[in-house]
């Protein structure tokens, strides 16, 4: 029985699953001579995937592909990067556990020009992974801003962990760094909740 490239049946499998053709990522994705290389693949059992190839692959169609097995490549849909725009936030900060709406009186409002029932104050427990501010310290979270890269962030995963770090925003997982710019990788599909802190007057 002939052998078939592990890798041109993978593609098969993706064209087939997102009812494109060659041609069509192709064109849609810009990607350069992908029918040429599908083709390749299908001629030469042994031939591999380039891996910036695989990464444009993954860029496009937002898939992560595993090729630790050659004999058994797979991949899977990535979920869709979780933003601040959660369905279950709610004004009087029930989503976000500990945290209050703050009035036009509070002196955590200074500057602020009308009271917003989208800035909530949030009071730092002990049990916050942060080295940024200390416990009991009051600071501003603003759940309608979008998040971007270098805004300092409360994010609350899955496991009941919460962290206020900056963020770097990457398609594939969100990016905390500390101030002494150790890194650490976190899933969005881990993630509860995630929102910027009004004002981001942190820099670091």
């Amino acid at each position: 029985m002939e052998k078939i490239n592990p890798y041109y049946k993978l593609i098969e499998q993706i064209l087939a699953d997102f009812r494109i053709t060659a041609n069509g990522m192709q064109d849609k994705y810009e990607l350069r001579s992908f029918s040429t290389i599908v083709n390749k693949l299908k001629r030469d059992a042994d031939r591999k995937l380039h891996p910036e190839t695989i990464g444009k692959i993954e860029k496009a169609l937002n898939i992560i592909i595993d090729d630790s097995d050659p004999e058994n490549i797979t991949y899977k849909v990535l979920e869709p990067p979780v933003t601040n725009k959660i369905s279950n936030i709610s004004t009087n900060g029930i989503a976000i556990e500990g945290a209050k709406t703050i009035g036009i009186v509070d002196s955590l409002t200074e500057g602020i020009e009308e009271m917003r029932k989208d800035i909530l104050a949030y009071t730092i427990k002990q049990s916050d992974k942060t080295d940024i501010f200390k416990v009991g310290e009051d600071v501003l979270i603003d759940t309608s801003e979008e998040i971007k890269t270098n805004d300092i962030v409360i994010v609350k995963q899955k496991n009941g962990e919460v962290k206020i770090k900056k963020c770097i925003v990457n398609e594939l997982f969100l990016i905390l760094v500390d101030k002494d710019f150790n890194v650490e990788q976190i899933d969005y599909s881990q993630i509860e909740y995630m929102y910027r802190l009004y004002g981001n007057v942190i820099k670091y």
